[in-house]
């Protein structure tokens, strides 16, 4: 019950937010992806990066420091 609460909460909170895309706008689904190999100097761990666009709108997002070491 409290992660129902917690949704609802999102979207009442949320419900005015919205994506907008301009008629003349074209839809192409473009990914992004980079990566700084062993970029920490203290673990040797890289950090990869992520970014999808829709047109010139930004849909999706992130960047993660990676489990594992790079060689």
């Amino acid at each position: 019950m409290t992660a129902v609460k917690r949704i609802l909460r999102y979207l009442i909170g949320t419900s005015k937010l919205y994506l907008w895309y301009p008629m003349e706008c074209h839809f192409d689904l473009i990914g992004y992806f980079d990566a700084d190999y062993a970029g920490c100097s203290v673990d040797r761990k890289s950090t990869s990066g992520i970014a999808t666009f829709v047109g010139p709108c930004i849909i999706t997002w992130g960047s993660k420091k990676q489990n594992s070491v790079a060689l």
